[in-house]
């Protein structure tokens, strides 16, 4: 199995899809779908707009969710730009 684009962000999409689907009283799936999920995963959108025109989002959920999922991507950047900056000063 190939292994997917940013995983650990992909599974705190999953994990955060699980909390919304349980306070809204859906199955995960009616947020977004795991192939939704890892593709905002690998395209990293920053924008309402980007994350609204990949499929299974649209602009109805990235109004409803957009801002969560823009918040996931920008924590997970940081920490990746912070370990970059760590693995540097190292040296």
């Amino acid at each position: 199995m190939n292994a997917l684009p940013n995983e650990e962000l992909y599974q705190q999409i999953l994990t955060w899809r699980e909390i919304i689907a349980e306070k809204e009283k859906v199955m995960p799936n009616m947020i977004f779908s795991a192939k939704t999920a890892a593709t905002i995963a690998e395209k990293l959108p920053a924008t309402l707009k980007a994350l609204a025109a990949i499929k299974g989002v649209g602009p109805q959920k990235a109004t409803q969710f957009g801002n969560d999922i823009i918040e996931l991507i920008r924590a997970y950047e940081q920490g990746l730009l912070g370990t970059g900056l760590e693995q540097v000063s190292l040296f």
